[in-house]
């Protein structure tokens, strides 16, 4: 977790075109970041998003590809957007049928390297809720959208005899670290002095 902010929906858009590169015969790839695009202020702040294309002919030339999300990418509390939001545009002057293939192969590699990028950066669009690592390293986490779930849940863990003493807790939206200690019940100990 290296980000101190979320990604905004233009710069996805820039990081996969990177992953994928832009072949020779494509005249642009341009993310939607200009001052009035939405694209270039929408914090993805959710995971819980689906990435899409569409391509077709120009209006007067060209093939276009243009990139979109949609879904809940605000907030767990926040509703579904149904509405697709555009976060870039391929486009070539090469027209007819051999383009739009070539096109639609461009399009597949976009979304195949989306889905991929997100999934392996997940937690770049988490900013909610708290993570549990149970040990450091550890490639499973637990994430938990309000404190008390996740406090109720550690405590469970122990009590069922998990160890959990090396637990790393995360807070999503500040990214700090959490001291542990402060969630794991404490065994008390039984009073040694007799009672008179």
């Amino acid at each position: 977790m290296e980000r101190s902010k979320p990604y905004t929906a233009a710069e996805l858009f820039e990081k996969i075109m990177n992953q994928v590169g832009t072949p020779d015969w494509v005249d642009y790839a341009i993310a939607c970041n200009h001052s009035y695009d939405e694209a270039s202020r929408l914090l993805l702040k959710y995971d819980e998003f689906d990435i899409f294309t569409t391509t077709e002919y120009g209006g007067s030339e060209g093939v276009y590809t243009d990139i979109y999300i949609k879904g809940n990418y605000k907030g767990p509390n926040e509703d579904y957007d149904r509405t697709p939001i555009s976060i870039g545009t391929v486009k070539t002057l090469e027209e007819g049928p051999e383009a739009v293939r070539k096109m639609y192969g461009l399009a597949a590699d976009i979304y195949i390297a989306a889905v991929d990028f997100v999934h392996k950066n997940m937690d770049d669009f988490i900013w909610h809720g708290y993570k549990v690592t149970l040990k450091l390293g550890d490639r499973v986490s637990l994430f938990f959208g309000s404190e008390e779930t996740m406090a109720r849940r550690i405590e469970k863990m122990a009590a069922n005899g998990e160890d959990v003493s090396q637990a790393v807790i995360t807070d999503m939206v500040t990214r700090r670290t959490i001291d542990p200690t402060k969630y794991i019940p404490v065994d008390n100990e039984p009073d040694e002095e007799p009672d008179i």
